[in-house]
């Protein structure tokens, strides 16, 4: 999985838990580091936080889409558990 959010420690809990099942998880704060991991891995899935960086977001899943299109995708807008939307 790669992680894209300019709040880096707020998505430690969640790094931590994905781990313990199983899961790797690399985490970028900006979008050059976003489409680096995207050029060197090829993660089961995505979660971008828009709240903190929606121009960065909008980078990375564009570059994504090409990349190949059919990458789970998890949008994040805040600290509340209803904010998430998944797109495929």
């Amino acid at each position: 999985m790669i992680s894209l959010s300019e709040d880096v420690d707020g998505l430690l809990p969640l790094k931590s838990a994905l781990s313990k099942a199983g899961h790797s998880v690399s985490m970028a704060c900006d979008p050059k580091q976003a489409l680096d991991l995207l050029g060197m891995l090829t993660p089961d899935a995505v979660l971008v936080d828009l709240r903190s960086a929606p121009e960065a977001a909008a980078t990375f899943l564009e570059a994504l889409a090409l990349e190949n299109g059919r990458t789970p995708t998890f949008l994040v807008c805040g600290d509340d558990p209803g904010a998430i939307v998944i797109v495929h």
